[in-house]
């Protein structure tokens, strides 16, 4: 069992201080039970709902980077291979600075930092 802000931060809902936030705020339920205490842990396939909305998670998988017209980075996640991603993607926007300068220059996608 996984703590309930990783999962939402690795399903790419929100940082895990964010996600702490909608947990303390009310905003979260898991199997339809609201949850309100930090570090509940669940399992990593449970059925979650944040602001009434379903969450859910795809790998990235080379054809979905390939065929994609841009990759939004919204929450830096260590799991992700950015590289991969760099390699693949034809446009990067990278709101949270993500791509380091190796990365950046290495790319072969446009990226655009915020």
């Amino acid at each position: 069992m996984i703590r309930l802000q990783k999962v939402m931060a690795d399903r790419g809902v929100a940082s895990r201080r964010a996600a702490e936030e909608m947990i303390t705020e009310g905003r979260v339920r898991v199997n339809g039970d609201l949850i309100t205490t930090l570090g509940t842990r669940v399992l990593e396939d449970a059925h979650i709902e944040a602001s009434g909305e379903p969450l859910s998670s795809m790998p990235l998988s080379d054809d979905e980077l390939k065929s994609t017209d841009c990759v939004i980075i919204v929450t830096d996640h260590s799991e992700i291979d950015y590289k991969r991603v760099c390699s693949l993607a034809p446009l990067i926007v990278d709101t949270r600075n993500a791509l380091n300068g190796e990365l950046r220059s290495a790319s072969k996608a446009r990226v655009i930092r915020l």
